[in-house]
């Protein structure tokens, strides 16, 4: 197993990019076993329905047990959307196979509280949050 910090998440040279919307780009990181979901930008209702879909559709494509869910670079809140996410959207990757997710918060205040919001909302799957994406990567390599 080897370490990631924040600045070779992004470089490695062993993530495979699955997809991309404007807010969104989901990769394949074949070496631990999840893939990595790295959200940006402003998040508004076509968006949000866009991403999540691509997310659905990788999940279904690659069928991992690990979720890295990194919304550092979210500029905004969900618009309303933190319910639907947490109980449609969590729920549906729960569905699909995805049992932990580890979520890594924005630095913009209106973001990480649609995040909280929507974990409020969601049950399923296991969901733990990180102020930096160099702890989420170490938690999700303990998960066995």
């Amino acid at each position: 197993m080897r370490p990631i910090t924040a600045g070779s998440m992004v470089d490695d040279s062993t993530l495979l990019i699955l997809g991309a919307t404007s807010a969104l780009t989901v990769y394949q990181d074949s070496n631990n076993q999840w893939l990595y979901a790295n959200w940006h930008g402003i998040h508004e209702v076509d968006t949000a329905a866009q991403s999540a879909q691509l997310l659905i559709d990788c999940v279904k494509a690659y069928p991992y047990r690990k979720l890295l869910n990194n919304t550092q670079q979210v500029t905004s809140g969900w618009d309303g959307r933190e319910q639907w996410a947490g109980e449609t959207l969590f729920s549906s990757l729960a569905q699909l196979g995805v049992c932990y997710i580890a979520c890594v918060y924005s630095k913009q205040w209106l973001a990480r509280y649609s995040l909280d919001r929507t974990l409020e909302y969601a049950t399923q799957p296991f969901i733990v949050s990180f102020e930096d994406l160099a702890t989420a990567c170490n938690w999700l390599q303990q998960i066995r």
